[in-house]
């Protein structure tokens, strides 16, 4: 690691000094030009300076090229972050969600999550920086493309949330056939391990309401899915063990929300009403799935009924 970053620094550097003698070149190339020729060939008043800006212009013109020979001879694998970063974060998901959280202390976080004040929060921020982050041909739960809260509450000693997980299309290539749209239940099987690899002490993972739900002593963190992007017409859940994907009769969540913001605007007072309801302990006893009933929400809201 040191003898990368070292490396990275001679690499830094050299790039500097290269840039520098590409600016003198251009300098001297121009006063030598703006001189003219001719007075470099005589013993005129221009005559020391034009052979000054001429010699620089060739001097500089070599150490450039040295430098920059020098700066393609470095090790790039090591040092090229934005080539090499994204080439370790796909080799660390091919090995399996495992390689996700290898370099990543587990009691490290069940310490933070027992000093913050509000540890589900915590918690879920950790799991939807990785979903939304990771990418790769064995990830399979990329690409996401929404992960937005559908309601946050309290009852009693244990913090409730939910979110809704949105995934985006993914194709793998048919030797013979090209293209094809990647099983919809292997993403769902690969959520679910993924889930359970990253359980700390204290935590299970169970299934209600069409949801994968991690459960701690003082939180309960929820997960509904659909597909694809806004226009979702699938959901996703476990069904006594097995991935389910089954269509969707009317709008997903993701797509009432939608809708939703398009006819009041996002920072309407209607869709804090939403939230406001989401979060009620008695409704959520009532329609216990909560992705149920964040749609029904938006459809009363967005039709008017109160």
């Amino acid at each position: 690691m040191n003898r990368a970053v070292n490396m990275s620094r001679v690499r830094k550097r050299m790039k500097c000094i290269c840039r520098i003698f590409a600016g003198v070149f251009l300098i001297a190339t121009a006063l030598f030009l703006a001189t003219g020729l001719k007075p470099a060939l005589t013993d005129g008043e221009f005559s020391l300076f034009s052979w000054i800006s001429m010699w620089a212009m060739l001097a500089s013109n070599v150490l450039f090229f040295i430098t920059f020979f020098i700066v393609e001879a470095l090790p790039k694998n090591e040092l090229d972050f934005k080539a090499t970063g994204r080439k370790k974060m796909e080799s660390s998901a091919t090995s399996s969600s495992n390689a996700l959280i290898s370099n990543f202390s587990k009691d490290a976080l069940k310490k933070d999550l027992e000093k913050t004040s509000n540890p589900i929060k915590k918690r879920a921020g950790w799991i939807n920086d990785y979903l939304k982050r990771y990418i790769g041909n064995d990830f399979l739960i990329w690409p996401v493309s929404k992960i937005f809260v559908l309601e946050s509450r309290k009852g009693g000693l244990k913090a409730t949330r939910s979110y809704l997980l949105v995934f985006g299309k993914r194709y793998k290539y048919v030797k013979g056939i090209g293209h094809e749209e990647y099983p919809l239940e292997e993403r769902i099987a690969f959520f679910d391990r993924f889930l359970k690899e990253i359980l700390l002490d204290g935590e299970r993972l169970y299934y209600k309401n069409e949801a994968f739900c991690i459960e701690a002593e003082n939180y309960e963190l929820c997960y509904y899915i659909e597909a694809y992007r806004k226009n979702t017409d699938k959901k996703c859940y476990i069904d006594q063990g097995k991935p389910k994907a089954e269509r969707l009769y009317g709008n997903g969540a993701a797509q009432a929300f939608y809708e939703l913001k398009c006819e009041f605007g996002s920072s309407s007072a209607i869709i804090g009403e939403v939230f406001q309801v989401m979060n009620d302990e008695s409704y959520a006893l009532a329609r216990p799935n909560a992705r149920e009933r964040f749609v029904a929400l938006c459809k009363e809201k967005n039709h008017g009924i109160s």
